[in-house]
């Protein structure tokens, strides 16, 4: 576990749908209690199979002005409403690559973003654009749902499981507690097939319980039983009536190219903001590989 995470640079990806667009609010208000700078950037991905008639210059300089024109726009009046320090880029290429390559050129400490939510085939053999950025992301990515208003996050879903890099977590999660005078909710999520581990949840449990009474987070902290660990995560957050989980995104640390399937559906389903984080292995790998990445595309 890491004892520290500080939020210095937000990047906050903007599609102009309306679940882009509900990630501001959110945006805003860490950024207020972080004093933190904000980049908006647009990525813009033009096809040929499109305009077949147009030269793609054409339809880029076209496009571009009208959207540079929108995202100066929101820049501005984001601006005007918080006084904070914001930024505007355009880039062209693939969405979720060039999300996690402007966030590491400019050293962003978090992304926030909006996902739409996917299901069935497309989740498990494609997974939405947010997931692709949440595992390829080297800082953690806070996922919004176009249906969540509340950017006050009171109460924090905190799950531990039985994945080695569960705890990797708990910096990111007392910056968010500190921010936000939150309370933390910390779960042991045992599966059927680690019911014979209960004592070893409770000891990464204790591990967390240490952490934040150094910090003075405040805390509550049980274990439930169940078969579905992402059905249990999203049932106790709702449950609890959290405003925010925490998660790990179980990537197999050695090439951080396995995905859990369980943390792909608690970003895809849930109707509370998710905050992602990636195991301190898996970055320590891409690190020393040139920042290998998934889903570069």
């Amino acid at each position: 576990m890491k004892n520290t995470y500080e939020i210095k640079k937000i990047l906050t990806p903007i599609d102009f749908s309306e679940s882009s667009k509900n990630t501001i609010s959110h945006v805003i208000e860490i950024a207020k209690r972080t004093n933190a700078e904000i980049h908006l950037l647009h990525v813009m991905s033009v096809s040929s199979q499109v305009f077949p008639n147009l030269e793609i210059s054409e339809i880029s300089g076209s496009l571009k002005e009208r959207i540079s024109a929108e995202l100066n726009k929101i820049a501005d009046e984001m601006r005007a409403d918080s006084g904070l320090n914001v930024s505007a880029e355009i880039i062209e290429g693939s969405i979720s690559s060039s999300i996690t390559g402007v966030a590491a050129k400019k050293k962003c400490d978090i992304i926030v973003m909006g996902t739409h939510g996917v299901s069935g085939v497309q989740e498990f053999f494609m997974g939405s654009n947010a997931y692709r950025v949440v595992t390829a992301s080297t800082c953690p990515v806070l996922t919004v749902n176009r249906t969540s208003k509340n950017n006050d996050y009171n109460t924090i879903a905190m799950p531990i499981d039985g994945t080695r890099h569960t705890r990797d977590k708990v910096a990111e999660v007392t910056t968010f507690a500190k921010l936000f005078n939150a309370k933390v909710m910390i779960v042991g999520v045992i599966s059927g097939n680690h019911r014979d581990e209960e004592k070893i949840f409770e000891m990464k449990i204790k591990q967390v319980e240490e952490h934040f009474d150094i910090k003075g987070v405040e805390y509550e902290s049980k274990i439930i039983h169940g078969d579905d660990i992402s059905e249990m995560t999203l049932s106790f957050a709702q449950t609890v009536g959290a405003d925010l989980i925490a998660v790990m995104t179980e990537q197999e640390a050695r090439t951080g190219l396995f995905v859990g399937t369980n943390a792909q559906r608690i970003v895809n389903h849930s109707r509370i903001p998710v905050l992602s984080v990636t195991p301190l292995e898996t970055l320590d790998l891409r690190y020393a590989t040139n920042n290998l990445k998934p889903f570069s595309f």
